[in-house]
């Protein structure tokens, strides 16, 4: 299980990544933009980036919209928000099924070893919760509480802010 959401969430970056800066393909139903902005964490993990180490994108594949959120945190190590069909500013938990096709994450890859990288997915019922105060086509805004766990069910507990443009 725990193979198959790493694997989920390289995609998830992955596909941030590369549709980053794209625009509409009217082949394959791709759209997408990107852009800068702050992402902060305190707790178990204390950041606070922007400019081009906070990366904000927002994409649309075959009808499915994802928000990323990526923030390059050290050196080889990110800590990243992912947000599935979330079209309007509230407060959505981070609980796996939570929200009907939907999937909102966060991710924190601090090295190479698989006990180094830690899901929000991981996290069971305690996963914590995403409150989007604004939400435009060019924009977003907000806070985030999150318990994410890793291989080993070693976990942290990070709560921060976030504010970008697509």
């Amino acid at each position: 299980m725990m193979n198959q959401i790493k694997k989920y969430f390289l995609l998830v970056l992955v596909a941030a990544f590369s549709f980053a800066g794209c625009s509409k393909d009217s082949n394959s139903g791709t759209t997408g933009i990107s852009g800068q902005g702050e992402l902060t964490g305190t707790g178990g993990i204390t950041f606070s980036v922007n400019g081009t180490n906070a990366l904000f994108s927002k994409q649309t594949i075959n009808g499915v919209s994802t928000i990323n959120m990526i923030g390059i945190v050290g050196s080889g190590k990110q800590f990243s928000i992912a947000a599935n069909n979330i079209t309007a500013a509230g407060t959505y938990s981070l609980v796996l099924n939570a929200i009907p096709n939907s999937i909102i994450s966060v991710t924190y890859v601090a090295g190479s070893a698989t006990t180094d990288n830690y899901f929000s997915t991981a996290s069971g019922s305690t996963a914590g919760s995403i409150t989007i105060t604004t939400l435009t086509a060019t924009s977003i805004e907000g806070t985030y509480t999150a318990k994410v766990t890793n291989t080993s069910a070693a976990s942290l507990t990070v709560s921060g802010t976030f504010k970008g443009t697509f």
